[in-house]
């Protein structure tokens, strides 16, 4: 299609060997048709070259990212290279699809901080709005003082 298409590698390192044929039979024969961008967040030398001469030769860029306050930044310096015209021949413009981000959840270790940490936000929405509706239903008074999640410090509640 006459679309941009893009993968985004965000990786601590290359833990195997890859073969190159991948790229060559899926993408390079084809006309570059998708974008591979290479984030490393790693020191090692060795998986930098890996992960650079993917992006680079993929038409996307590598990005080596040491600092937790660089991350925002670099990583949303891709939409400056995706926001280059594919093909200046298509007559009406073409509305853009946006993918979600596909996790690996092969190891668990990485992701579980992020999944308990959504858990908890979404139980407390649903406990908010249970509350909300309940106040509402018995129009009863709503504030911080009612309702323990509202209070910005938590008192020890002794039984």
């Amino acid at each position: 299609s006459n679309c941009n298409q893009a993968i985004m590698l965000i990786s601590e390192g290359v833990d195997y060997d890859y073969d190159i044929s991948i790229f060559n039979e899926s993408n390079w024969q084809k006309n570059f048709p998708v974008r591979i961008f290479t984030y490393l967040v790693s020191t090692d030398k060795d998986d930098e070259k890996e992960m650079e001469f993917i992006a680079c030769s993929n038409m996307g860029y590598y990005v080596n990212m040491t600092l937790k306050s660089d991350i925002r930044e670099k990583i949303l310096q891709y939409l400056f290279v995706m926001s280059r015209p594919i093909n200046f021949k298509v007559l009406e413009k073409q509305v853009p699809i946006w993918s979600y981000l596909y996790v690996d959840l092969a190891d668990r270790r990485l992701s579980n901080w992020l999944w308990t940490k959504f858990e908890g936000i979404r139980q407390r929405e649903v406990f908010l709005d249970h509350s909300k509706r309940r106040v509402d239903r018995l129009q009863l008074k709503y504030d911080s003082q009612s309702h323990m999640l509202l209070q910005e410090s938590h008192k020890q509640v002794q039984i």
